[in-house]
Order: structure tokens, then sequence, then C-alpha cells
């Protein structure tokens, strides 16, 4: 990962109606982040994906954004919540997290676990919704 340029785009590049988000940019997904309390970092991957990675203390992970298109190439629909956990997490733990219903998908991956949660953002969601979304997955991390 490489630092990118961090230049705040204006919330009205973002898909709005009515206050709902229906696509959301990386800036604006890093200034959410730090309305959440965490310290965002905007990073382009090797192959170009943009991604924003968020620390707190004892804890880090990465937003992954997905599905801009050419008439919009700065806006995304879709954002992953990734975070890897030290450790393999215990079978029956990931399969009694699963059969809860909880929304983070789980699995391991060389020896570490990964935590994953998908905010569809093209659904229409309000700034609140996502926020909610961000904690619900740091406190998923407390508790794990």
């Amino acid at each position: 990962m490489t630092n990118q340029e961090t230049t705040p785009a204006s919330d009205t590049q973002d898909s709005l109606r009515d206050g709902i988000i229906h696509s959301i940019s990386v800036p604006r997904m890093a200034r959410l982040l730090e309305k959440c309390g965490f310290v965002p970092q905007i990073l382009r991957a090797d192959d170009g994906r943009p991604a924003v990675r968020f620390m707190k203390l004892g804890m880090s992970g990465m937003v992954l954004m997905f599905g801009n298109s050419e008439a919009h190439p700065d806006l995304f629909r879709l954002c992953v919540l990734t975070a890897y956990l030290n450790g393999e997490m215990p079978a029956d733990q990931i399969n009694a997290i699963s059969a809860r219903g909880v929304l983070p998908k789980i699995y391991i991956r060389d020896k570490t676990t990964v935590v994953e949660l998908c905010i569809p953002v093209e659904a229409g969601l309000s700034e609140e919704a996502v926020l909610y979304f961000v904690s619900a997955f740091e406190a998923f991390l407390k508790a794990a």
C-alpha cells in the first residue's frame, strides 16, 4: 500500500438524495471514520484499489472500496470493513457467532482470523447508518 493525496472532497460529490447516501467518496469515508474516533489514512493498493486504513488504540483495519463506474470513478457503492486478528479463532466460536446471525463474515486465512463487514451504501443509507455500521464493527472487534 502507498500513501495517496488526501484532498478532501466536498460532500456534494457523494450521491445524495434527501440526505441518503447511495455512493460515497474515499475522503468522506475517512471523515466518517474520524467521527467514530479512528485515525484514518487514505491508501491505494498495488492494484490501484482505493482503501482507508483506520486505527485506534489497540485496533486497526482497512476499508476497501468497490463498485465505482466510469461516469463516477471517485464514488463507490460498497465499502468493506476488514480487520485481521492475531491467531485463529476456534471454529466453534466462529460457528456460534454465525449461528446468532451477527453480520460480520469471519474466516481463517494464514493462521489469522479475518473479520469483514460490508456496508451496502448503494441501498441508500443515512450518514448515521454508516456510522452505526462502523461502531458495530468496532464493538464486535472489542468483544472478539
